[in-house]
């Protein structure tokens, strides 16, 4: 058969044509791999992030998610509500902070409920630092509360049992006080009392009060007087208070204070051992101020006396409770810097001289307590503890200075 020839430009149209096709099936198929393949890193990250997964080491891979979980740590997740029981254990209510928190509580002591159970997403120990004292304007029958919290992360289960005492009945139109009630009418006299009986270690005060107002007669004011007293004794005190009024007549209460001193480990002291140590020192003190001080004598000189004196009589230690206090340097013999200065005052005071505490850090940072003292009219600091050298003589380097050699930060007179 005879060959048909064909021109140079058909060959080449041909070739052209195929080679297109050609190119063109090996594109789609290029595109297909891209679609089928896995994705590139950055896109997985993005994946993990949004899905919350996390690395081999236990880290968050994205920043930005981190920020969303801050953003909604109080806000349980359909998870968290399937694993915390606490969120589907049955309670009285729910509350989003602490003030609708004592809110609640308020309302419940106000109707004189027994039991209440509180649940909230926003708790902290806060919510435990609850007392009669703050409830008793409410009901002024509330005796006594247990408060209770189970919790997990922030979720929180609050139990709350109340007592109260019986309400004061009484058809007269006067409270009859007990025996050993006594009567005031202000608050000037309600601290009169208080100080009468701090003065003498009293573990039980009561008064029949006249115009009573619950936020006038609060027991922070027994606290504020005791911690003004100079010579205090105790390392501190805890105080517990009753009410009862006329159902009629809310203006008149009885009120009963008691008190409990502590020695300085905050174990309970007796009132008996406090008032040994103060009537004794009182003794005592006299018997040095006859001893060391003469007629005729200047304010220097006096100061100067009892400086030499407390210094010659006393060690510094701090073995016993005494330590603390006048009675460690005057009658034991050894003290501690609050000690110290407690004499200092107490043998001032007696010999006619003006005389203060001071309490505050020195360079260091450590508490400590010296004194002021005035002379001619002018104030002195005196510091007989760092006078008071370890061995050797007696020094002055902290004898009547101009300026406090120590940080002060209260005062007491």
């Amino acid at each position: 058969m005879k060959k048909t020839k064909y021109p140079f430009k058909i060959y080449l149209l041909i070739l052209t044509i195929t080679t297109s096709i050609f190119f063109s099936s090996c594109s789609f198929n290029q595109e297909k791999q891209i679609d089928t393949s896995p994705l590139p890193d950055s896109v997985s990250e993005i994946d993990y992030a949004d899905t919350n997964i996390t690395d081999n080491n236990e880290n968050i891979i994205s920043e930005d998610k981190n920020k969303s979980t801050e953003q909604t740590d109080n806000i349980p997740t359909e998870d968290t509500k399937n694993t915390n029981p606490l969120l589907s254990e049955s309670v009285d209510m729910e509350v989003k902070d602490y003030k609708n928190y004592l809110t609640s509580v308020q309302s419940a002591v106000k109707n004189n409920s027994l039991k209440l159970k509180i649940r909230t997403l926003d708790y902290t120990e806060k919510y435990l630092d609850i007392s009669t004292n703050d409830l008793i304007s409410y009901n002024n029958n509330i005796s006594s509360l247990n408060v209770k919290a189970s919790y997990i992360d922030n979720i929180a289960i609050i139990n709350i049992d109340f007592s109260y005492a019986s309400p004061t009945e009484n058809n007269n139109a006067e409270l009859t006080p007990s025996t050993d009630a006594i009567n005031i009418s202000s608050l000037s006299e309600y601290k009169t009392q208080i100080n009468n009986a701090l003065n003498d270690f009293s573990t039980k005060l009561t008064l029949n009060i006249n115009n009573f107002d619950i936020n006038t007669y609060k027991t922070d004011v027994v606290t504020s007087l005791w911690y003004a007293t100079p010579l205090r004794y105790s390392g501190g005190i805890n105080i517990n208070a009753s009410y009862s009024t006329l159902s009629n007549n809310s203006s008149q209460a009885i009120m009963t204070l008691t008190i409990d001193y502590l020695d300085y480990n905050s174990n309970t002291i007796s009132a008996d051992t406090l008032r040994t140590w103060k009537s004794t020192s009182e003794s005592k003190s006299s018997s040095i101020i006859n001893s060391i001080i003469k007629s005729g004598m200047s304010d220097y000189d006096k100061s100067l006396a009892i400086h030499d004196y407390i210094i010659n009589n006393t060690t510094y230690s701090e073995s016993g409770q005494e330590s603390h206090t006048d009675y460690g340097v005057l009658v034991k013999g050894f003290a501690v810097c609050e000690g110290y200065a407690s004499a200092f005052y107490r043998l001032c005071k007696l010999a006619g001289l003006d005389c203060k505490i001071i309490t505050g850090t020195t360079s260091d940072g450590g508490a400590h307590a010296w004194n002021q003292v005035l002379i001619s009219g002018t104030w002195y600091y005196v510091d007989t503890t760092w006078d008071d050298p370890v061995g050797g003589n007696l020094r002055y380097d902290y004898f009547l200075t101009e300026t406090s050699p120590h940080n002060a930060e209260e005062t007491f007179q």
